[in-house]
């Protein structure tokens, strides 16, 4: 038999506070969130739902900074890969005249896949290199700042009222960046 104890408030936040980190940086699911921090898995699950953390663990996926570190291991590792086969041509290339049929035809495969290999790192470190220097468009940024804004309308209306200089000196600001 299970007996549930209600918790005081200031707990159940500093749970719910683990349970976000641990399902948006940890990438844990509820089930071990739930038993990591003994609630219930229903909790969690109304957690994830109320403060959208599934949204929030995608962006932080696909950040820009997560995409290019990925790209940047995805270059090590063929980088890795294209050493391995140059290795292994070096070793058959040194017997020379002596290699037989089947070293030769092995010759000929790591060639190709050393080109297919030379290939893949060259695709990744454009797409690194174009992620790398793309900037954001205006209007993506225009209207992001302006939700940020507007919500800070709805959450503060005087200290949004203190920002408005520096949301008109901001925006400014970035327009000449990005205009």
């Amino acid at each position: 038999m299970c007996i549930f104890v209600q918790k005081s408030g200031m707990a159940k936040k500093g749970e719910q506070a683990a349970a976000k980190k641990m399902f948006i940086e940890f990438f844990k699911d509820q089930k071990e969130i739930a038993e990591d921090l003994g609630v219930s898995e229903k909790t969690i699950g109304a957690w994830v739902k109320k403060g959208k953390w599934k949204a929030l663990r995608d962006a932080k996926i696909n950040s820009r900074e997560n995409q290019a570190e990925n790209l940047k291991s995805l270059i090590s590792e063929y980088t890795d890969k294209a050493i391995e086969v140059m290795n292994k041509i070096k070793l058959i290339e040194a017997k020379g005249k002596s290699m037989d049929a089947t070293e030769k035809d092995e010759l000929i495969d790591l060639k190709k896949e050393s080109t297919r290999i030379s290939q893949e790192v060259a695709m990744y470190n454009k797409t690194l290199t174009q992620f790398q220097t793309a900037k954001l468009p205006l209007g993506t940024y225009l209207e992001v700042m302006e939700d940020l804004f507007k919500e800070l309308q709805a959450y503060d209306k005087d200290l949004y009222m203190k920002t408005l200089d520096f949301q008109r000196y901001q925006l400014q600001n970035v327009a000449q960046k990005l205009g």
